[in-house]
């Protein structure tokens, strides 16, 4: 999160929008992904931009 300058709130935001489209799962605690690491750089880059913009 420091790296990309990003809240936790909006990083939280941001997995929820990828759980809703159904590539990614959660369970109480933990987050099964479904993607690959690209999907996640990419979630965590679109979610800097936001928040930076």
């Amino acid at each position: 999160m420091q790296q990309f300058e990003v809240s936790q709130n909006a990083l939280r935001e941001a997995i929820q929008s990828v759980v809703h489209t159904g590539r990614l799962q959660t369970k109480q605690g933990k987050a099964d992904e479904k993607a690959d690491i690209q999907l996640h750089k990419t979630m965590l880059e679109a979610s800097h931009k936001s928040y930076v913009n």
